[in-house]
């Protein structure tokens, strides 16, 4: 399976825009990711759409791919340097000034090529079994049988209790009033 890789590298705008317009995209073939672009009314849409054409143009430089077979598998923006030279300010709290953060984005698209030799062969009948995983390395033998489960303990009969009225009684009647400690 090959894939192929384009970069926007310090693209004048924030990674959080681009972000939304990468999750609609990601996973699409190359074609119906543009069509859902250029439907997409966002700034960072404009931006991945040319990305995306970079990578298709990539991609087609190998006789062996074929424009039509390509699908988005990743997609990605980071966070870029803010720019520099900032000459704009805001106001902060007393009286100071802030600076006005002025982002920028690493935007990332890798293609990748199924191919038409790779497809899966006639699927296995219903009942056939399927293999198991590989042994780990350096072991040679099927690991043993799994050890029985235990049975759950079984809690002790609860003790009956009396009614609440009943026990409230009893124990207001064997206390001591409150008062004072000493004296009559």
């Amino acid at each position: 399976m090959a894939r192929f890789h384009a970069a926007h590298r310090f693209a004048r705008i924030g990674p959080r825009k681009v972000r939304l317009v990468a999750d609609l995209v990601r996973g699409r073939s190359a074609n119906e990711a543009l069509d859902v672009l250029r439907a997409t009314h966002k700034r960072a849409a404009f931006l991945v759409g040319k990305l995306l054409h970079s990578a298709i143009s990539n991609a087609v430089q190998r006789p062996e791919v074929r424009a039509n077979r390509l699908r988005i598998a990743e997609i990605w923006a980071d966070g870029g340097p803010l720019r520099e030279r900032r000459l704009r300010w805001r106001a902060g709290p007393m009286g100071r000034m802030m600076p006005i953060r002025r982002r920028t984005a690493h935007i990332h698209v890798v293609l990748e090529d199924p191919g038409e030799g790779l497809h899966e062969g006639p699927a296995a009948p219903a009942g056939a079994p399927t293999p198991g995983p590989a042994p780990a390395p350096g072991r040679t033998e099927a690991p043993g049988p799994k050890k029985p489960s235990r049975a759950p303990r079984r809690r002790a009969p609860a003790k009956e209790k009396p009614a609440r009225g009943a026990a409230k009684a009893e124990k207001k009647g064997s206390k001591p009033p409150r008062g004072k400690k000493g004296g009559s």
